[in-house]
């Protein structure tokens, strides 16, 4: 057995100390490592910073870019149309322009087959069909913004 090399320690032992040699090949790795690290952030750094600086560049020379000439002398200005005047009904401008001074006017119209044809529904700001009684329902016509002449 005083022959054979020895590899750090002897078997069996638990964790004899090493040979110097080994502690120095760790050491050497754990300071390459470290530098490798270093190398890599020094990178990353150096990118952020080339980043920052780019868009610092940009905004500078968006900021100061030269505007374009303005025509001298002639202004134009443009008046907003004026608000239309809608129905309070139905949300549609106003015949004439005007909403008239009355009150909505409500006519109920019988629903059967037999009072048709009705006149005046298609002149009505709003028409309500309304249950009455079982299957019977009537028309409610209610007119502000337009009048009929028959209804």
């Amino acid at each position: 057995m005083a022959d054979e090399p020895s590899l750090g320690g002897t078997a069996g032992t638990g964790g004899a100390p090493s040979s110097p040699s080994s502690r120095q090949d760790r050491r050497r790795a754990a300071t390459a490592a470290r530098r490798k690290a270093r190398r890599t952030w020094g990178w990353v750094i150096g990118a952020a910073a080339a980043a920052v600086l780019a868009v610092g560049i940009a905004a500078f020379v968006t900021a100061h870019r030269p505007t374009s000439a303005r025509a001298a002398g002639t202004t134009t200005t443009t008046r907003p149309p004026a608000p239309a005047v809608l129905c309070p009904l139905t949300g549609t401008p106003a015949p004439g322009g005007t909403v008239p001074a009355r009150p909505a006017l409500a006519v109920k119209i019988g629903n059967y087959s037999g009072d048709r044809p009705s006149a005046g529904l298609n002149q009505a700001d709003i028409v309500f069909e309304e249950p009455v009684e079982g299957s019977i329902t009537r028309l409610v016509a209610v007119f502000q913004c337009q009048s009929a002449p028959l209804v």
